[in-house]
């Protein structure tokens, strides 16, 4: 590196490390000192990196939301998105090291760091190239020069792995790199005090690690937010919120861009200024939110990217059901838990109009609800939802009640879903007759991907300019079902190769989405009831028809209309 170089670097080294800012005379030394005496001073730094760190701004957020977080509860989450380049991985590295050695520098000089509370296990979890090629070698490169030490030595092992997979310290910590490959079983075994998810873990894993905190545990999770499932979304959406916040919040939410890390634009930043720039212009669009600002993707895959909440997810008030509407109840039904529902009405212009759903508990997401319903519940529950609707559906021109065909009908011993609802139905004075729902099977790409075809045609606006499809924002179901519903993304080699919506879907999430999916497929116009005639024009049409027969040409009344009708109605006109 030329001498100016390190000139530069050191004078920002020392400019912002906080051990010289204690030491003023030292630091007013150093600040001074000939390009020599930098030189040998940065070769210090690079030398022993854990005593010399010097974190840049969004780094140092990381440790002091640490520090935060265990003020709050003894079971943090901490959700870091961060742009790439920023140095996630590596503060995560320096964390680790500093809680097993205590503070090494001055940016840890906290009583979290100094008298840990928690286990002392440390489970490092990631792909495993990632252990493999990126954590291991900059995590011995930060505590070998320690290991010089012959009181601070450690043992480590690869337990027929590929990569180290664990560290065993004199001091009696132990620091466990796990693999996403690993079965979730591996994740269930002790109690950890600090669990780094470096990238989101599968859920499975991820639900494991929960059941590994009873005595206390700090989760961090770092990651570049691209391709977030629904789960993830939601994880870093309650922490943006401080779920329970004051003495209770348990998720924080920390969010860095790649201008952080700028020399010019950042603090304590590393990175040159037209590398930054020239790098983000080259990000492909679609992944520029989150590779430069650590934005997290919006649930990218959903199958409905247009639904959203301004247009589509609507006050009441706006969008009343109208007369002469068709009302019509889609059932998803299942045994294990309760049976995904939506009622809807059709109006006359031909907009779909979600107004309600069951069950009708919205304190939780309908994916978590594992009891199922009875026959007589569900029957009851539909029954107790139309008496609101009363004088709505009074006014409407019929009901229709329509089931997924595939399990709706499937053997139940000796029955079916479909028989069982409507024999429960008559028991409680209501008739639950439901018809199949729609079959697409010729449809080159079959039935489901039909049925997406058009809920994405029926989003779109109609003639007046509003959506076709509306959700009432009293539906908590409905918005999180479309919302969460998603293709899974392909990471693989040929995944480039294949279309944009050819990902699996992601079955966790689908129960409501099938319903909307079914009703559009099986939504047709209502027919209006003619008004009644009035006695005016029930004879206004005898006259037009009346045909008095006057030459060859043709036929004409006898009398003008209005003669006709003046003398029958007589004053009345």
């Amino acid at each position: 590196m030329p001498t100016g170089g390190i000139n530069v670097i050191a004078s920002e080294y020392l400019k912002d490390n906080t051990i010289f800012k204690l030491d003023q005379p030292l630091y007013r030394k150093l600040a001074n000192a000939s390009d020599e005496l930098r030189k040998t001073i940065m070769e210090g730094v690079e030398t022993k990196p854990l005593r010399f760190f010097c974190p840049n701004g969004a780094q140092e957020k990381v440790i002091l939301s640490i520090i935060e977080a265990c003020k709050s509860t003894k079971v943090p989450t901490i959700v870091v998105t961060f742009a790439n380049g920023v140095g996630k991985s590596y503060v995560a590295a320096q964390i680790i090291a500093n809680i097993i050695y205590g503070p090494q520098n001055g940016w840890f000089d906290y009583e979290i760091f100094r008298d840990f509370p928690f286990p002392k296990l440390i489970w490092y979890c990631a792909e495993p190239d990632t252990i493999k090629d990126k954590f291991i070698p900059e995590f011995e490169k930060l505590i070998n020069p320690i290991k010089l030490d012959i009181t601070k030595d450690y043992e480590s092992t690869k337990d027929y792995k590929t990569f180290t997979s664990l560290y065993t310290f004199q001091n009696g910590w132990r620091l466990s790199c796990k693999s996403y490959g690993q079965e979730p079983d591996k994740f269930e075994s002790v109690e950890a005090g600090l669990i780094v998810n470096d990238e989101p873990p599968p859920g499975a894993i991820r639900r494991a690690q929960k059941s590994r905190r009873r005595m206390g545990c700090i989760t961090l999770n770092i990651m570049t937010p691209l391709y977030c499932e629904p789960e993830i979304f939601d994880e870093i959406v309650k922490a943006r919120e401080g779920v329970g916040k004051g003495s209770k919040q348990r998720l924080f939410h920390l969010q860095a861009d790649v201008y952080e890390a700028c020399k010019r634009r950042g603090i304590r930043g590393h990175l040159d200024p037209d590398i930054i720039d020239d790098m983000v212009a080259e990000y492909d669009e679609s992944e520029r939110e989150a590779r430069a600002f650590g934005k997290a993707m919006y649930f990218s895959g959903r199958i409905y990217p247009n639904f959203g909440r301004e247009k589509h997810f609507v006050d009441p008030k706006t969008y009343p059901i109208p007369k002469n509407s068709i009302i019509k109840q889609i059932v998803d039904p299942h045994d294990g838990r309760p049976c995904a529902c939506i009622y809807a009405a059709i109006t006359p212009e031909g907009r779909i109009i979600i107004f309600d759903e069951t069950p009708l508990d919205k304190s939780r997401q309908f994916w978590e609800m594992k009891i199922g319903f009875t026959i007589e519940q569900e029957i009851k529950s539909w029954i107790k939802l139309e008496d609101r609707y009363e004088s709505i559906i009074r006014n409407c021109t019929t009901v229709s009640r329509v089931m997924d065909r595939h399990f709706g009908w499937q053997a139940r011993g000796k029955s079916n879903f479909a028989e069982l609802f409507y024999d429960e139905g008559k028991l409680q004075g209501r008739e639950f007759n439901f018809q199949k729902s729609y079959e697409a099977t010729t449809y080159q790409g079959g039935e489901i991907h039909y049925g997406h075809v058009q809920v994405n045609k029926a989003l779109l606006s109609l003639a007046d300019g509003k959506p076709g499809l509306v959700v009432w924002n009293t539906c908590y179901h409905v918005w999180e079902g479309l919302t969460h519903y998603i293709r899974k993304h392909e990471t693989s080699k040929s995944a480039e190769d294949k279309p944009a919506q050819s990902g699996k879907i992601v079955e966790k999430y689908k129960d409501m989405a099938d319903c909307v999916r079914i009703l559009v497929c099986d939504t047709e116009l209502p027919r209006i009831p003619a008004d009644e005639k009035t006695r005016y024009e029930r004879e206004l049409e005898k006259v037009m028809s009346r045909e008095t027969p006057i030459d060859e040409k043709g036929f004409e009344l006898d009398q003008s209309d209005d003669e006709y009708l003046s003398d029958f109605f007589e004053g009345e006109l």
